[in-house]
């Protein structure tokens, strides 16, 4: 059986160990300007910090975010994003325009339990 385009990402975390070709993920949002909207995108960095993304950091987020090379509309944000599996992997944080920003499950996981 052929491996999905993801075969070494785990729902652990996002993407902390494959290649570029490897980190193949899905969006499934809900926009206001539609609904059930999937995007394909692929992994472009995957430690963005909010002043790499913004040059501003107002509320002193310390995470740091996957970005990934797809645009997302208003009112996608906390969309999953799923990798080759099927395994969610992260939640969407908000785009630029150019390019969309994923706060990875581990980190959300890590900060639930700190609650």
């Amino acid at each position: 059986m052929p491996s999905p385009p993801c075969a070494h990402v785990g729902a652990g975390g996002l993407f902390s160990s494959t290649s570029p070709d490897e980190a193949s993920v899905v969006m499934l949002s809900w926009p206001i300007s539609g609904h059930r909207t999937a995007v394909l995108g692929h992994i472009s960095h995957r430690g963005r910090t909010m002043p790499d993304i913004s040059g501003d950091n107002p509320y002193g987020f310390t995470m740091r975010l996957t970005e990934v090379d797809t645009t997302s509309e208003s009112g996608s944000s906390g969309a999953p994003c799923f990798d080759g599996w099927g395994f969610s992997v992260g939640v969407l944080h908000g785009g630029d325009g150019r390019f969309s920003y994923f706060i990875p499950l581990n980190v959300v996981r890590q900060t639930l339990a700190q609650w």
